[in-house]
């Protein structure tokens, strides 16, 4: 059995003349370091130097202190001080567990929502050089398991064999470093050389 402690901690993110400009309340190991994607979508300070972060002991006593900085600071919004904070902190729900029937809504709203072209790119910059860990390699490794694969179709199988498409899919093996003397996707013998 193994014990997870939950880390709870607040951090400020300081501009180059040292005054604040945000406040916030983390979990994660690197919510401190991250950029936030919803109001303002901020971007951390580039000198970490400029990130304070302080630990506590449970999560209300970090949203407590949250709520404290954002009041001794003041909102910008507000006009009452120097913080880009578009709330007075103490929200979140870590670790919230959501109903079935919250969940089923949440599915339902975006099932069937095509992203634009526009953003599948943004999407896929933003996940460029990122690798995931080994723990979260292994549980997806894990979730895969036992499941089998549905044999592609013999019009898949065909574009496969169009010019061009095999060359990317040979790329494919040897990018991975799959060497097969036969091609169990396209039916093909393909010869790679690495």
């Amino acid at each position: 059995m193994s014990v997870c402690l939950a880390i709870f901690y607040t951090y400020t993110w300081l501009r180059p003349d040292g005054t604040p400009y945000y406040v916030g309340k983390g979990s994660e190991k690197d919510r401190a370091y991250t950029k936030h994607r919803t109001g303002l979508r901020l971007n951390p300070p580039s000198n970490k130097d400029h990130i304070i972060v302080q630990l506590w002991p449970d999560e209300a006593t970090a949203f407590a202190y949250e709520r404290y900085q954002i009041d001794f600071w003041g909102r910008k919004d507000l006009g009452t001080g120097c913080l880009r904070n578009l709330t007075d902190g103490g929200e979140g729900s870590v670790g919230a567990v959501r109903s079935e029937e919250t969940r089923q809504k949440m599915g339902a709203a975006k099932r069937g929502k095509k992203q634009s072209v526009e953003h599948r790119r943004h999407n896929g910059e933003a996940r460029m050089g990122r690798k995931d860990s080994q723990e979260s390699r292994h549980r997806k490794s894990q979730a895969h398991k036992g499941k089998s694969r549905a044999p592609f179709s013999e019009r898949h199988r065909r574009s496969l064999r169009k010019p061009g498409i095999l060359g990317r899919h040979i790329r494919w093996h040897v990018n991975r470093g799959i060497i097969h003397p036969s091609c169990f996707l396209c039916g093909e013998k393909i010869c790679l050389s690495v």
